[in-house]
């Protein structure tokens, strides 16, 4: 991939986010042109801050950056939409803001709660293992996603706050985002899980669920011969283990 010009000609530098999937093995990207869009503006705003940090560093009188022990949660929709594991709550001082509107956590425990501030938080109890589940939460998690936290803009800004994680950021909350996708967008599976692993790399929902959410893609378009993903598929793009 050529690197990008800036206006005054010079190559941009890439963002981080971008030079580890270049890494990878070739990840497409999805075709639905909405989130196409969203990947194309948050790479601009990772190029922009690498160029700070960059320019920070290049300055005599500039303060060391801070070195990140801790990540914070992906951005997956542009001021709206996040996605994490438990971890990332210890860094979210690298975000403009301290707490989210609504926070969707998947655990397996009734009792649990999350670590993240918010204003209101719903509990999806299931467990992380291919023999769970998690399908019977797919549409519950969208209506309450819709009717709680909507994707809303208000002077062309994101209304709402929105964070969905579990333990890890990995499988459950993956699983749960896909699923939202397919339902908010009417996208297919691929472009759903292509999607979250551009803006989370390590996402990858275990055999169990990415069978759940294959069945789940052929009830929403019975007219699709085939679906758009196998396992095998979402295996070879390390989307599954």
């Amino acid at each position: 991939m050529p690197a990008k010009k800036s206006k005054d000609g010079k190559n941009k530098p890439k963002s981080p986010r971008t030079q580890a999937k270049e890494r990878e093995a070739d990840l497409p990207k999805p075709k639905h042109p909405m989130f196409r869009a969203w990947l194309e503006e948050l790479e601009e705003i990772e190029i922009q801050a690498e160029e700070r940090r960059i320019a920070d560093i290049a300055s005599p009188t500039a303060n060391s950056p801070t070195r990140r022990d801790h990540e914070p949660p992906s951005e997956v929709i542009p001021g709206y939409m996040w996605l994490s594991g438990m971890p990332e709550a210890k860094g979210m001082e690298h975000l403009p803001f301290d707490s989210f509107d609504m926070v969707v956590y998947a655990q397996s425990s009734r009792d649990a709660k999350t670590p993240f501030e918010c204003a209101e938080s719903h509990l999806v109890y299931c467990y992380d293992t291919p023999d769970t589940d998690i399908s019977p939460f797919f549409g519950p998690t969208h209506d309450f996603i819709n009717a709680k936290c909507p994707l809303e803009y208000s002077r062309g800004k994101p209304k709402h706050k929105l964070l969905i994680h579990c333990t890890q950021g990995v499988s459950r909350s993956v699983s749960l985002l896909a699923a939202h996708l397919m339902l908010e967008y009417k996208c297919t599976l691929r472009d759903a899980l292509l999607f979250i692993k551009w803006r989370r790399s390590r996402a990858a929902p275990n055999k169990g669920f990415i069978d759940q959410l294959v069945r789940f893609e052929r009830e929403l378009y019975p007219d699709m011969f085939n679906p758009s993903i196998t396992y095998k598929q979402a295996q070879k793009m390390g989307m599954v283990y």
